[in-house]
């Protein structure tokens, strides 16, 4: 945003392929490691970042016109259009078919059956495991895999947060949240041992 703000300040014309560049290769895209995912996030940011954008009254970011900017620019106006958008955006919003539900829904579905079939146990023959008795082995073998939590102030000392190295907020915010996650997946696994 600040970038934005700078750019709206400082040139008569909005300089569409340089915000274009910093947004989509340097802050979303220095994330990006695949060649065709930068490309796709290039692709979608040419419907948000075009000139129409401005010279277009109610310019429309989907086919169906159902996603636009409001013709006024307040911020009680920007609410009630927000508040009339679906709760479960349509694909069209991200540039894509409407079939892209549909695959969406189908890898969810196979990925959750799958999982299910995971902790299943074996059918017939001796020694064959329970599904509970499975669960437990499986969930025990999950916890033995987790590593330590990370030293958050060793990681601070390493690398501090400063305007240069906007990274090292990331690297903090996210060690902070693993340490979190395997937090709760360690105090929950202690809470549901075996029988």
């Amino acid at each position: 945003m600040t970038q934005l703000q700078m750019f709206l300040n400082d040139y008569e014309e909005l300089p569409m392929d340089a915000l274009t560049y910093l947004t989509g290769e340097c802050n979303y895209g220095g994330r990006v490691t695949d060649d065709k995912d930068r490309r796709l996030l290039l692709s979608l940011l040419s419907i948000f970042y075009t000139p129409q954008i401005i010279t277009s009254k109610n310019y429309k970011f989907s086919e169906s016109g159902q996603y636009f900017i409001p013709d006024e620019l307040d911020r009680k106006s920007f609410t009630q259009y927000i508040r009339k958008l679906p709760i479960n955006p349509n694909p069209e919003v991200f540039g894509l078919h409407e079939n892209a539900d549909i695959t969406k829904d189908n890898q969810e579905t196979h990925q959750l059956l799958d999982d299910i079939l995971l902790t299943q146990g074996r059918s017939g023959g001796a020694g064959a495991q329970s599904s509970g008795d499975m669960i437990y082995d499986l969930a025990e073998d999950i916890l033995n895999k987790l590593p330590p939590d990370f030293d958050i102030e060793k990681v601070i000392d390493l690398y501090p947060v400063i305007y240069t190295e906007s990274m090292n907020t990331v690297l903090r915010q996210e060690l902070i949240r693993f340490n979190r996650l395997t937090s709760v997946v360690r105090t929950r696994s202690r809470t549901c041992r075996r029988p």
